[in-house]
């Protein structure tokens, strides 16, 4: 008897199916164009059928979901009209394709209107961009794609560009635009009448467009590299200089990389102008920049013309006409294709890779760190970086020499399938039964499976098809109901497709063998204590009473043995309470749990225990389910919300007690994906701030994905928190990365160029620690403030008269910034902070602006301490104690302040976590590379120790054409202290000051001008009868008293 049957037939809306008697014809279409970013590749077929793989979290991939795409994927339709051919694309975070109607259609990313709609709302299949000011009968032949900007070249020899305007991208001459939702114009600017525009390429701030006068011309902003010439912004078209291009000789191609351009002369040689530190210009030389254009330089075979050009972010690539690239600029990631890693400042070949011997390359394309080609075979080929599936061979890692996409032209043709799954009746749990499994059409060939609707788990055997038919032996373990789908996989995939039956229900009655489940299958907790130790089974039985249904458990291990072993309860519910027989760690000891029926039937489960040392401290706790904690902010009433360095799951913990997540909270679909590196966050009303580490990783390998920002809304307080995400700062070419970069390069803070070690410390190679690597680990607003940031770096540290000074940037518009509303930062001036050499591991401020500090290992001190500080640029921090170095095998760094005292004050308690990450906390193994169940954080909370408050302030004065330095302190203790107050012209000690009461001295410099320098305050007084002592330090400016 037939207990259900469930039919379902795969989707085939717009694909073109073989006849099941015979093979289908080999297709005579070919590939026309390809397309790739840093985060995608796009083929185009030569019958308008659009294919795109890799990063998919904005739906740029167009197959209608926000899933990653490992190899090709065909892109929908979506609303282009029927009868509409695409004849051109390009491929960036927003997907670009114009049809043979001469309209542009895009999908995609869209937070500043790039999908040209009049909307900012993102889209995962194709739609129309509408008119705009594009004149009525202009075609688009050509479409460019810049970070989050888009360009159109008509028919009428005119560019028209929509999105954002961060660095002048729209090009439209007006430096008050911020983003435009529909296509304009760009300025004429220095174009001549009647000049026609015929190429169009876009970097990483400037675009560069090409005239039918073989002038470059282009505009943007952040050239200071040479990128338009001598002019640094530009919101409209300037002239790009002549520079080594010969006279006479006119540019026929354009492209744009990262603060670099290259172009194409009608001579068939390559010329480059702006930066160049990676070789990227081709002149033999790793050279910063070049404002004008310099001729490239290389190993051409005789004879060659180099006939396309394109630029990626630190690489250049040009085809020549012999069917080969040849590339020059950075190589780590594999973007020249030479089958090395090492970069070139001089054009060099690329190698055939698996393209096949006599196979010539047609055209090249590349954005980011991947470079696309197609082959004279009508193959794809890709090579570069491949964190996100860019290459399309359904691998990851960097290709460095060209490898095929794993489809070709005539691949995406297969026939639809239908599965039907019937199941017999009478069904118990671990009783074996057998399906039948049905596949139409009958001349479909593969294999067939039985799977658990709810989990995924497969079940059985797998059965082969015969005539349509398969019968499939599978057991279920536990009783009750289940849905099961049956799964046909195709022998043939270019053929048939795969298929999936609906879901049947089925109730399988009890085993009749006793069963045995746990509550969790591994238990972790802390020697010493119970924390996080509870163990419960559940106990079944078909054919007996439970009460006559024995336990028994046994062991593998010495630490834990069978007699320290207590189960009680009767009936459905056993409690297990476990008591090691060691003080050593105990790494996974297995604990078998056996019942025995009457009927000499038995069910065992079996539970994995783990513990970690005991810990010495009385206030230590442990927060579970993961290990690497790094930034942590308060939920309300008890509650914190954790992140973790390794992923986006956050995770909401009832603070200051031992065990797993109340809730968890996945935004691992933020753009950037993999490991973001969380280090600092703050919340400022209902939002909260989660902020990258923006630098290497501990390897030195340069992970974009860690320069990105993103906000959650919090909704609710407590247990019953929930956060939502609200906005993105994405790791774009353009990113609060960049700007820091240039920041510092272009002396930005008056400081000196590179004063700060940015662009050194950023570079691949270059480990993110103090004193000379990048990674900022610490974030708070100024006091007072919801916009000014206070980005505090743990690299690198500054060198200030012979000491190392901890570094922190002030963003003056962090808020705007991130809320996507500016166009670039703000920054103020750097802040040295003097945490005795070491460096920022975390900072928070509590409601009434006062800041504690925790400061990590720096350059020549390896001990962490934690500061007080009023948030004033003016102010040094004021030590307050050393914080303890926890046991390698009990915890880590102490890297996120988790719950702040309301009043910074002696006796005022303060929890500190670490990040445990590296921890081998139950045996070899670091607690990062555990099950993450087993995973936890180490936690402590520590008093305030005592201090003397103290308001303290030092001012330059003129007196007589003198300058004179004022310093005061007023008392803020509640009982009289001695206050001494020295600067570099003198000291002065005054005792017994009474509360309220200051301690002021003018030190004359017997000079007419003062340099800026700093004051010492050292006030001495008793706490509950305790000496106490407190050193402040305040800065003040220089000041001229002549004349």
């Amino acid at each position: 008897m037939l207990a259900a049957v469930a039919v379902v037939v795969s989707p085939a809306a717009g694909v073109s199916v073989a006849s099941a008697a015979e093979e289908p014809p080999a297709s005579s279409w070919t590939f026309t164009q390809v397309s790739s970013s840093s985060v995608n590749t796009m083929a185009l077929r030569s019958d308008g059928a659009v294919f795109a793989w890799g990063q998919n979290n904005f739906g740029q991939v167009g197959d209608g979901t926000t899933t990653q795409a490992p190899t090709p994927v065909q892109v929908q339709r979506g609303t282009i009209p029927e009868g509409v051919r695409i004849v051109q694309i390009t491929s960036s975070y927003t997907s670009v394709a114009v049809g043979d109607d001469g309209k542009v259609y895009t999908w995609g990313w869209n937070s500043n209107g790039q999908l040209g709609d009049g909307t900012t709302t993102q889209r995962n299949v194709p739609g129309p961009v509408v008119q705009g000011a594009i004149p009525e009968g202009v075609k688009i032949v050509k479409v460019a794609a810049g970070a989050s900007t888009l360009y159109a070249l008509g028919d009428d020899g005119w560019l028209y560009s929509w999105g954002s305007d961060s660095f002048n991208a729209l090009g439209d001459g007006d430096s008050s635009t911020v983003a435009r939702r529909t296509p304009g114009p760009i300025a004429r600017g220095v174009i001549p009448a009647g000049v026609k525009l015929v190429d169009v390429a876009a970097g990483a701030s400037t675009v560069v467009v090409l005239g039918d006068d073989g002038m470059a011309y282009g505009w943007g902003g952040n050239a200071a590299n040479g990128q338009l010439g001598n002019v640094t912004v530009a919101q409209a078209p300037v002239a790009i200089p002549q520079g080594q291009i010969p006279a006479g000789v006119k540019l026929v191609k354009v492209g744009g990389g990262s603060y670099f351009n290259a172009a194409l002369g009608d001579d068939g040689k390559l010329y480059g102008w702006g930066e160049g530190s990676y070789g990227q210009l081709c002149v033999g030389t790793f050279q910063t920049k070049q404002a004008t254009p310099v001729a490239a330089t290389g190993a051409l075979p005789e004879g060659v013309r180099l006939v396309q050009v394109t630029a990626l972010e630190g690489t250049v690539l040009a085809l020549g006409d012999d069917g080969k690239t040849y590339g020059c600029g950075q190589g780590s990631a594999g973007e020249l294709g030479n089958g090395a890693s090492d970069g070139s400042s001089r054009l060099t070949p690329s190698v055939q890779g698996e393209i096949p011997d006599g196979v010539k390359l047609t055209t090249v394309a590349g954005r980011g760190a991947t470079a696309v080609a197609l082959g004279s075979d009508a193959k794809v080929y890709a090579w570069g970086s491949n964190g996100q599936g860019q290459v399309g061979n359904g691998g990851r890692g960097v290709r460095l020499a060209p490898t095929a996409a794993v489809f070709d032209a005539g691949s995406i043709v297969a026939e639809p399938t239908s599965t039907t799954l019937s199941l017999p009746g009478n069904l118990r749990a671990d009783v074996p039964f057998t399906a039948t499994v049905t596949v139409s059409p009958a001349t479909a060939a593969g294999t067939v499976r039985l799977r658990d609707s709810a989990t995924g788990s497969a079940l059985g055997t797998t059965g082969t098809l015969a005539g349509g038919t398969a019968q499939v032996t599978a057991t279920v373990t536990a009783s009750g109901s289940k849905q099961l789908v049956a799964e046909f996989t195709p022998d043939r995939p270019l053929y048939f497709l795969a298929s999936t039956s609906q879901p049947v229900t089925a109730d399988f009655g009890l085993s009749p063998k006793p069963r045995l489940t746990a509550n969790r299958t591994q238990v972790a907790t802390t020697l010493g204590t119970q924390e996080n130790a509870d163990l419960t089974l559940t106990l079944t039985d078909g054919d007996n009473p439970l009460e006559d249904v024995t336990l028994t458990v046994s062991s593998n291990s010495a630490q834990v043995p069978a007699d320290r072993i207590t189960i009680t309860g009767t009936g459905a519910t056993r409690t297990v309470r476990i008591e090691p027989a060691t003080a050593d760690r105990i790494n996974g000891a297995a604990l078998t749990f056996t019942a025995r029926d009457p009927d000499g039937n038995t069910g065992q489960v079996q539970v994995q225990y783990y513990a970690s040392l005991a810990v010495a401290s009385p206030t230590a706790t442990y927060y579970y389910g993961d290990a690497d904690a790094s930034a942590a902010v308060d939920a309300g009433d008890g509650y914190i919300l954790v992140a973790d360095d390794e992923h986006e799951i956050i995770k909401l913990y009832k603070a200051g007690q031992s065990g797993n997540p109340v809730k968890e909270y996945d935004f691992a679909a933020v753009p950037g994906g993999r490991e973001l590196d969380i280090e600092s966050a703050a919340r400022v009303g209902d939002l909260v701030y989660w902020i990258g580490s923006y630098g290497n990783n501990r390897d030195g390998e340069s992970r974009v994905e860690r320069q990105t920002t993103f906000t959650t809304t919090v909704t609710g307080s407590g247990a019953n928190t929930e956060l939502t995400l609200a906005s993105v700062l994405p790791a774009t070419p353009s990113s609060l990365f960049s700007a820091l970069l240039a920041w510092d390069s272009g002396n930005g803070h008056g400081l000196g160029a590179n004063r700060l070690k940015f662009v050194a410390g950023a570079r691949s190679g270059v480990q993110p620690n103090p004193p000379n690597g990048f990674n900022i680990e610490g974030f708070a607003f100024a006091p007072g403030s919801t916009s000014t940031a206070y980005l505090s770096f743990r690299a690198p540290s500054i060198t200030v008269d012979g000491t190392e000074r901890a570094l922190i940037v002030p963003v003056t518009n962090f808020d705007t910034l991130v809320a996507g509303t500016a166009p670039q930062p703000q920054f103020g001036a750097p802040i040295l902070l003097d945490l005795g050499g070491r460096t920022i591991r975390d900072i928070r401020k509590n409601a009434h602006d006062e800041y504690l500090i925790s400061a990590g290992p720096g350059l020549g001190n390896d001990t962490w301490a934690l500061y007080m500080w009023n948030g004033d640029p003016a102010a040094a921090p004021v030590f307050n104690q050393v914080l303890p170095t926890i046991d390698a095998r009990v915890g880590g760094a102490w890297e996120a302040i988790s719950i702040m005292p309301d009043r910074i004050a002696g006796g005022a308690k303060v929890e500190i976590v670490s990040d445990t990450g590296d921890a081998p906390l139950y045996g070899p193994t670091a607690a990062k590379d555990l099950a993450r169940p087993i995973r936890k954080a180490y936690t402590d909370t520590f008093t305030i120790a005592d201090f003397l408050a103290a308001t303290v302030t030092a001012t330059p004065r003129c007196l007589a054409g003198k300058a004179y330095v004022a310093v005061q302190a007023r008392n803020d203790h509640d009982s009289p202290m001695s206050i001494d107050l020295k600067t570099a012209y003198g000291e002065r000690s005054v005792a017994n000051v009474a509360p309220g009461a200051n301690a002021y001295q003018s030190f004359t410099t017997r000079a007419a001008s003062v340099a800026a320098g700093s004051a010492t305050v050292r006030a001495t007084g008793t706490v509950d009868g305790k000496a106490v002592t407190t050193v402040y330090t305040v800065q003040y400016a220089g000041l001229n008293c002549a004349g």
